[in-house]
């Protein structure tokens, strides 16, 4: 609470002393115009800070030199595996697409799909919750281009719905009637929505498919998107019959 107030606060005499400094009034005469404040020199608060770590060192029966060796050291390791996080972050930022949300949105409006029922799956029972690819690819519109979003967000809301209202949801969204595309991590996606709001799946032909990666510092994880439509949909966007991928 104390840094909040002092970061953003003019009541907080601390960010006065910082604002007066900073438009060029000595310390001394900053801290004389506001009153007792807790003023460090950068030297002083590292020194506290090396102090605070060497005493308990000390405590544990380690020498001063020894305790000052270690904090160093642990410096250093912690500085070293704060870079390696940053470049492999910089690193995936680049060579791995990070949303296949932009992609989608270009493909909805290349193809005039914006007034498309298109539906997007959802997490487990949480029908709140859609994949990430959806939410990105909203921004580039002027509304959501799913149907089927908490009352027409086109965000998440993190409501968790309780059983009840899951079950009206599934009901309303069987009343609006069949999607003509559904928005899915997997073809076999389908199945799981078309089960939940009593549709027959038919949605076996693969209309767009974008590749992707949620990055997380060193890591990344598989988030590919799918836009799965029925054959008759297939051959009236493209012009031809689908063909199933032979392996």
């Amino acid at each position: 609470g104390d840094l909040i107030v002092t970061c953003t606060s003019a009541h907080s005499r601390n960010h006065r002393a910082g604002i007066l400094i900073g438009e060029g009034m000595k310390a001394e005469e900053a801290v004389k115009n506001v009153g007792t404040v807790d003023l460090f020199t950068q030297k002083e608060a590292l020194n506290a800070y090396k102090s605070d770590f060497t005493d308990k060192f000390k405590k544990a029966g380690l020498s001063e030199k020894l305790s000052r060796s270690m904090v160093y050291l642990a410096g250093v390791f912690f500085f070293c595996v704060n870079m390696y996080w940053n470049i492999m972050s910089y690193y995936n930022e680049i060579a791995l697409t990070y949303s296949p949300g932009r992609s989608m949105a270009e493909w909805i409006k290349e193809n005039d799909l914006e007034n498309s029922r298109i539906l997007t799956t959802w997490s487990g029972d949480d029908t709140n919750i859609y994949s990430d690819a959806s939410l990105v690819a909203n921004a580039y519109f002027d509304k959501s281009v799913f149907y089927n979003m908490h009352d027409g967000l086109s965000y998440v809301t993190h409501i968790v719905p309780d059983k009840e209202e899951t079950e009206q949801y599934y009901h309303d969204m069987y009343e609006k009637g069949r999607p003509d595309f559904i928005v899915t991590g997997g073809i076999a996606g389908t199945g799981f929505v078309c089960e939940k709001l009593g549709f027959e799946d038919v949605y076996n032909a693969k209309a767009f498919f974008k590749e992707s990666e949620r990055i997380f510092k060193d890591k990344s994880e598989n988030t590919d998107i799918y836009v799965m439509c029925s054959g008759e949909k297939y051959k009236e966007l493209y012009g031809r019959e689908y063909e199933v991928s032979k392996y």
